[in-house]
């Protein structure tokens, strides 16, 4: 049988949405990329696979409408406290759903469209991911961008998932606790599949432990592949860099980013 692939019961995002926000919300590097493009190709906005809104929240301060996609119930409900704590000039609304789906949203409205930090990724398999960039094309009116940003699969950062559990890093959470986060990670060279084992551990003042085990499942995908599948999904022109500086992508770039057009610039 063909068609889209029934999403997991429970959703690996929701029981970490607090910790993953502030894993993430002091990550700034890409959002100014993301504003020079809708500046110039015009707004309302949307975030295939928003999370907790880290980006949309700074799209909507800057003035401009955003709309959000996730599948993660607990992300958008830990979304919507923010945005209701801070309101913003530019309306925000989200969405919870499948984001292969290109019916959640009006076709063609969409001035921006952005799959960030390696949320396409996400879909693990080619068809599903070609499927996620169609409904993207879909969204976006006739000189709509689409901006992806994925991490470079080169062989040594390949090689290094190796199945290891390694420190990730270290927070304090609001109460004072501190917040731990260990990562192990396996790469399947043959699939292009990447088996990711999340461990988040709260230490209290009193030094209880508690632990909370996720995992996941992403697809890696290279240059050459994401420019034949946006070709697949309907875009016509794009272009390819390898930083948030929009350098050129070579060999030693830690991202691969693509701003695709859905219409051929003449």
């Amino acid at each position: 049988a063909t068609g889209i692939a029934r999403m997991p019961a429970v959703n690996p995002y929701d029981p970490i949405a607090a910790y993953y926000d502030l894993e993430h919300r002091s990550f700034t590097d890409d959002v100014e990329l993301y504003l020079q493009f809708i500046e110039a190709a015009g707004d309302p906005v949307l975030e295939l696979g928003c999370g907790t809104g880290r980006i949309i929240r700074e799209v909507a301060a800057a003035g401009f409408d955003s709309t959000g996609i996730d599948s993660s119930r607990s992300m958008l409900a830990y979304a919507r406290d923010l945005i209701a704590a801070e309101p913003t000039e530019g309306q925000i609304e989200l969405i919870e759903g499948d984001f292969r789906r290109n019916d959640l949203v009006e076709a063609g409205t969409f001035g921006v469209a952005i799959i960030a930090l390696d949320s396409l990724l996400h879909a693990t398999t080619q068809a599903d991911q070609v499927r996620v960039l169609h409904s993207a094309w879909t969204a976006l009116d006739p000189r709509g961008q689409l901006i992806v940003d994925v991490f470079n699969p080169t062989p040594a950062r390949l090689l290094a998932m190796d199945g290891d559990l390694t420190f990730s890093g270290t927070w304090t959470l609001e109460n004072g606790a501190r917040l731990d986060k260990l990562v192990a990670q396996n790469a399947d060279l043959a699939s292009q599949s990447i088996d990711n084992e999340l461990w988040y551990e709260v230490t209290s003042a009193d030094g209880a432990i508690t632990r909370t085990r996720t995992s996941f499942v992403q697809r890696w995908i290279g240059a050459a592949e994401l420019v034949l599948m946006l070709q697949l999904a309907g875009f016509q022109d794009w272009r390819v860099y390898g930083t948030y500086d929009l350098d050129p992508l070579d060999a030693h770039s830690d991202r691969i980013i693509i701003a695709a057009e859905k219409t051929k610039t003449d």
